[in-house]
């Protein structure tokens, strides 16, 4: 792959596996056309869930990706699917009451500040903070005060999922988090089985996988108790853009439900039911938008 991609570079080709090779060493996943029919029907499902459940309050948040948030950066004429267009498509399906907050603003403002990775389609925990912040102005409540000069680093040696695609030698990224986020005791359990009183899994950060420190990769459900009494309830479906998120929402709620359709194989509203408290939750569908328009299936 390596021999492959050099011998490309040297006339001219900035495009590899459905990755960009961006400026400034940034590595850009190339979004993809969307199934509209699998995604009509998939946001059709969510609206019937919320028309039953009018008490329910139910906001998506979906997250471009760095190709379009950082076009400037973007190899010279290449072309990139127009995620703001797919926003304004999924706000135009969603009805019943489910909010759509679009961050696009947001992130572009800040876009030459390290809120993506340059070897890793995630978002950085500095982007899911900004994330943090519409999601929380969006709800109009006072968002917790993190401070970013006192982010804890958990490496400085990753190498992400689009380093391993075109396989190029490049400077690696640095995995930073909010260790404020345990500063109150808190509770993990992941698919009814196992707990941890942590949302960060330090033995990911020896593995290829590094992005797996955060709430312990991927699982179907997660459970988490924070320490705040506040009688409040979340349910988040989500992909992995979340997970970096995620602790950042836990002074918000006193119990927190995660789910990954990518895992869960049950009725996921059945199961909202079973964990909806009596005074009710808030429901948060959080993904990449690539992932959500590619990925994204709600069983009901």
């Amino acid at each position: 792959i390596r021999l492959k991609v050099r011998c490309d570079l040297l006339v001219g080709k900035r495009e590899f596996n459905g990755v960009y090779l961006g400026k400034k060493k940034y590595l850009m996943q190339i979004p993809v056309g969307m199934d509209e029919k699998n995604t009509e029907e998939n946001l059709e499902a969510m609206n019937r869930f919320r028309q039953a459940n009018s008490d329910l309050k139910m906001n998506a948040l979906i997250v471009p990706n760095a190709a379009y948030i950082m076009k400037d950066y973007l190899p010279l004429g290449a072309p990139v699917r127009d995620q703001g267009e797919d926003m304004k498509y999924i706000k135009k399906q969603l009805s019943g009451g489910i909010g759509l907050i679009d961050i696009t603003e947001t992130l572009r403002k800040h876009a030459d500040e390290g809120i993506y990775y340059k070897t890793d389609h995630h978002w950085t925990s500095l982007g899911a903070y900004y994330g943090y912040l519409a999601w929380a102005e969006n709800r109009g409540e006072d968002p917790f005060a993190y401070r970013l000069n006192a982010m804890a680093v958990a490496s400085e040696d990753f190498l992400g999922t689009l380093h391993s695609k075109t396989n190029l030698d490049r400077k690696v990224d640095t995995i930073r988090y909010f260790a404020s986020t345990e500063k109150r005791p808190i509770t993990v359990t992941y698919d009814f089985q196992r707990e941890t009183d942590t949302f960060y899994e330090e033995s990911y950060l020896e593995t290829k996988n590094q992005y797996g420190f955060f709430l312990d990769d991927n699982h179907a459900f997660i459970q988490i108790d924070t320490s705040y009494r506040n009688g409040k309830t979340l349910f988040v479906i989500k992909d992995s853009y979340a997970n970096s998120m995620i602790p950042l929402l836990t002074p918000h709620y006193q119990r927190i439900y995660v789910v990954d359709l990518r895992y869960y194989n049950g009725r996921l509203s059945a199961l909202m039911k079973q964990m909806e408290p009596e005074g009710g939750m808030d429901v948060l569908v959080l993904y990449n938008c690539i992932h959500f328009l590619e990925e994204f299936s709600y069983t009901e």
